[in-house]
């Protein structure tokens, strides 16, 4: 049953060096340095995809050199619903030239990652000369990339690969 509005807001984890912007059972949304990190467990919806904008819109005037979107697809979380994949095609890209590049971990294997990857295709068809999209199977791999694709700390790669270990480890909301 979905909390009423005025009920109080369930306060959001801490991680070290980052912030958290959503944490529920389906998404974890946190930011450190440049980088918006979205690890998804569970089912994406518009309100998580919403969230991404608006910290992307946020940390635009804070990072004026660029952001990045890494994306990791941790377990087998549900594949996006029509709505939430025409969301993600047409707003990610394209709402903010701000936004250098994006990085989507999938590292499981079989028809899981054929199916998301045939969804993802639309997203790949959109990117322009300001951003980059690149998929890969690990999350080291995929912090390298970004840490090259951005003007960061030199430490940006271990930042990311630190950050994303930590939110995997964050206890899951009852």
């Amino acid at each position: 049953m979905p909390e009423s509005s005025d009920a109080p807001a369930r306060p959001l984890p801490q991680i070290h060096r980052a912030t958290v912007h959503q944490h529920d059972e389906n998404v974890t949304i946190a930011v450190r340095n440049n980088v918006i990190l979205f690890v998804g467990r569970g089912l994406v919806t518009i309100q998580s995809l919403e969230c991404t904008m608006r910290v992307r819109g946020e940390l635009t005037a804070a990072y004026p050199d660029g952001l990045s979107l890494l994306v990791l697809a941790h377990g087998m979380p549900a594949l996006p619903s029509a709505d939430v994949q025409k969301y993600a095609v047409t707003k990610l890209p394209r709402a903010n030239p701000a936004l250098k590049s994006i990085a989507l971990i999938t590292p499981q294997k079989g028809f899981w990652v054929s199916a998301l990857r045939s969804m993802l295709t639309p997203l790949f068809r959109t990117r322009s000369d300001f951003m980059r999209i690149s998929m890969f199977s690990d999350v080291q791999a995929a912090a390298e990339w970004t840490a090259t694709q951005l003007a960061g700390p030199p430490q940006l790669q271990g930042n990311i690969e630190r950050t994303i270990g930590e939110m995997l480890e964050l206890p899951l909301p009852e």
